[in-house]
């Protein structure tokens, strides 16, 4: 699972139809509403981040695939278009690679849609966020991966850092 931020660039043209193909089945929604309904959520459902890393994981998992087969996303590529596609999307205003080692891989960001808006938790709160990058990474790579937040703003802790497992 070596991963060479710089090795493995995605070509212009690839981002560029990725970008396309995002921006046909995307829709808006308001940040402020988003984590409304996060704190909603969990105001019912003690579960709300098994539930919220599942659904996405399914969802990105489905989402990802599409690309594969379309030749936009293989293996060497699938960090990079994450990445690309969560900064793209307004979900984090930083987000790098900063451990990359054979079955294990640390990704940290800052400014992530939960972790900055949800100040004074005492656990993460970028359930969804890990899903996404959990069933994204699935599909590319054909190889089950598990994404656990270990570092969250929304905690206190100076950035939101996700530890992603490959079996």
């Amino acid at each position: 699972m070596v991963h060479d931020i710089e090795a493995h660039e995605i070509s212009a043209q690839k981002l560029e139809k990725v970008e396309h193909e995002l921006e046909k089945g995307g829709i808006m929604v308001e940040k402020d509403m988003l984590v409304a309904l996060y704190n909603e959520f969990e105001k019912l459902i003690a579960t709300v981040d098994g539930v919220l890393y599942n659904v996405l994981k399914k969802a990105a998992k489905d989402y990802a695939r599409r690309f594969v087969e379309e030749g936009l996303l293989d293996k060497d590529t699938a960090v990079d278009a994450m990445i690309k596609i969560i900064k793209h999307y307004g979900y984090a205003k930083e987000m790098e690679v900063v451990e990359d080692e054979k079955n294990e891989m640390r990704i940290r960001g800052k400014g992530l849609l939960f972790g900055s808006a949800l100040k004074g938790k005492n656990k993460p709160v970028d359930s969804a966020l890990a899903g996404f990058m959990a069933g994204w990474l699935e599909s590319a790579w054909n190889r089950k991966v598990h994404v656990k937040e270990v570092a969250c703003e929304a905690k206190g802790d100076p950035y939101c850092e996700f530890l992603v497992k490959v079996a």
